[in-house]
């Protein structure tokens, strides 16, 4: 019976569901790679099989790296460890080597959170088979809780699908179609850009984005679900890029 009734449902069950519910516009691998990315970000939240139970981005990591070797990626201790993307013989041969490597020590004393903040961007990117065979199940298991995912559903700017909330009683932005660009990082997006315009961008990515979030909190309706620092740090990461650029181009003489 719809709507589904659970609290929590595993992001691949989410993801079977909402494939059905708009006739395959999108399929359940499509779907479930992007949760995965969402939870890598930290947009999504997770549960255990304890609801009450958190599971957050560095508890997974560390079940990820159980397995050292995966079929998509490899984790190793050292930047050092990388092998060069193309390796030039003698005989003029090219040997290119496409593997994913993620910097991760093997003893998580050492994990600094820009060391876990690059790893879980680069696990964004990557796709469940990617994974290995042993780690797939865990993988599989991840979940998330119906207010959470309604967390992520506004900030992504989709409409809460009916297989899990019913049908929408709200205002037209219920409407909106899945995939749709997200109207309130839009807005950040574009604070952002007149912050640069006044050369008021802050020094580092992280400061810029904390100084967006305080600006949407304040300047943003309230009913609207306001991104996390983190969020807004993964959604505007080239776009502050850019824009930094220019501003320094814009101070040469």
């Amino acid at each position: 019976m719809l709507p589904i009734q659970e609290n929590a449902l595993s992001l691949s069950w989410i993801a079977e569901y909402w494939s059905r519910e708009i006739g395959g516009l999108r399929t359940t691998a499509e779907i479930h790679h992007e949760l995965l990315a969402a939870f890598w970000r930290d947009e999504v939240g997770g549960v255990g099989g304890d609801e009450r139970k958190i599971v957050d981005r560095v508890t997974f990591l560390k079940c990820i790296a159980l397995k050292r070797d995966h079929p998509g990626f490899g984790l190793v201790d050292n930047p050092e460890e990388i092998s060069p993307k193309a390796t030039l013989h003698a005989d003029g041969s090219v040997t290119v080597d496409m593997q994913t490597y993620i910097t991760l020590p093997s003893d998580q004393s050492r994990w600094t959170d820009d060391i876990v903040g690059i790893a879980c961007d680069k696990l964004a990117k990557l796709s469940w088979e990617d994974y290995h065979d042993l780690v797939k199940p865990g993988v599989n298991a991840l979940r998330s809780t119906r207010l959470k995912f309604a967390g992520y559903c506004a900030t992504a700017g989709y409409a809460l699908p009916r297989f899990w909330f019913g049908r929408p009683t709200g205002g037209r932005d219920e409407f909106r179609s899945f995939g749709g660009r997200p109207s309130v990082m839009r807005r950040i997006e574009a604070e952002m850009r007149i912050r640069a315009g006044r050369r008021l961008l802050a020094p580092t990515l992280r400061e810029e984005a904390k100084k967006l979030r305080d600006w949407a909190e304040a300047n943003i309706d309230a009913e609207k679900q306001i991104p996390q620092v983190r969020a807004i740090e993964n959604a505007l990461r080239q776009r502050y890029k850019e824009l930094k650029g220019n501003s320094c181009s814009g101070h040469k003489t």
